[in-house]
């Protein structure tokens, strides 16, 4: 593993952000980014992807096998890694659609009030009578660390790209998937590029889970190779690899393309593939061969780390805002995103108050 450049991030310094840093370019990508938000009116990011219902279990310490563990308290919140990161993007002041199925059960009613209250448009969430909504276990321990299980429900799944908004997708500045469920997702994705709008994809799981739900290895680095910028998670990209390097991962999507059909642009590479590491940072594989590394932001004193179970999302949600809705450089998108990540791992469940990101947004 690279160490993260002298020099990077830390501490708790507000981020010179940035019309200025990236000196009102366009970062590379295939679809044109704006400069600065349109104040006219229509989406910035429109988001297709997971929902959840999270129950938060607070532990003394992750247990090991056959062994016990106390729990010290129960919360309960809304959650889903697409969701996180749409309501992260609308906490920083983006305009924000979020496209779904629920059921229409107690969870189904939270998952969108939460959405709603965030300032996040639900009326692509659709609501299937009688299903049960995706819910998931989070047991955290004192640290911060955590697992999780899931329970899917079967109304998430039932999503059908007919039930996508086109003309929602085409007007919005970024589409942004998880690339759950598969159909949808791969749906939004080619309206979107085939529209010119800035298409970013997650890969929150490992891949023995993307494969449960759809995805062989084949179908998914097509489906990457019609992003602006991926995001895989440590998991996916070391499934994927065998490696914490993703410029592994570009150059698997390389040779993929000898042999894919043809994309609506001609089938260039995306311009970055990011992943975080936790404690170590996160860093960038870009389309030219290069690796940028960025380190993870201490929090400020006075602060801990209390829960990590939305650092990626809410990481994923900064960096879009930040490269595609600022204009940002690759680099400077990254340390904005790390700030985040910072700021959210300090409060417990998967997402932090909007007021904590309150410095963020003034700057």
């Amino acid at each position: 593993m690279l160490a993260p450049r002298q020099g990077a991030a830390r501490g708790w310094d507000v981020w010179r952000h940035t019309a200025g840093a990236g000196g009102g370019r366009r970062p590379p990508g295939r679809a044109s980014v704006p400069d600065a938000p349109d104040a006219s009116g229509g989406t910035d990011v429109f988001v297709v992807g997971t929902v959840a219902c999270d129950t938060i279990e607070r532990v003394d310490r992750l247990p090991g096998a056959d062994e016990f563990c106390l729990v010290r308290g129960v919360e309960r919140a809304a959650g889903g890694s697409a969701a996180n990161t749409a309501v992260q993007l609308a906490q920083l002041g983006d305009r924000v659609a979020f496209a779904g199925a629920v059921g229409d059960d107690d969870a189904g009613e939270a998952f969108a009030r939460s959405l709603r209250e965030e300032g996040v448009s639900t009326e692509g969430l659709v609501t299937r009578r009688g299903a049960t909504t995706t819910v998931t276990r989070v047991t955290v321990d004192r640290e911060g660390a955590h697992f999780i299980t899931l329970d899917m429900g079967d109304a998430f799944f039932s999503l059908r790209p007919s039930q996508l908004d086109a003309g929602a997708i085409r007007s919005a500045r970024v589409l942004y998937t998880d690339l759950l469920p598969r159909d949808a997702a791969l749906h939004a994705l080619r309206v979107a590029r085939r529209a010119g709008v800035a298409c970013v994809v997650g890969v929150e799981t490992g891949m023995g889970l993307m494969r449960e739900f759809g995805w062989d290895d084949d179908a998914l680095l097509r489906a990457m190779r019609e992003a602006d910028v991926i995001m895989a998670s440590r998991q996916a990209l070391g499934d994927l690899t065998a490696s914490d390097d993703p410029r592994l991962l570009m150059g698997m999507l390389a040779r993929q393309g000898d042999d894919a059909a043809p994309l609506p642009d001609g089938g260039a590479l995306p311009s970055a593939i990011l992943t975080t590491m936790g404690a170590a940072g996160s860093r960038a594989a870009t389309r030219e061969g290069g690796l940028e590394d960025v380190a993870a932001v201490e929090p400020p004193d006075g602060a801990r780390v209390v829960d990590t179970t939305g650092a990626g999302d809410s990481y994923l949600g900064g960096f879009i805002h930040a490269r595609f809705i600022e204009g940002a450089s690759l680099r400077r998108a990254m340390e904005f995103a790390a700030r985040c990540a910072t700021v959210n791992v300090c409060h417990p469940g998967a997402r932090a108050p909007r007021k904590a990101f309150a410095r963020l947004r003034a700057h």
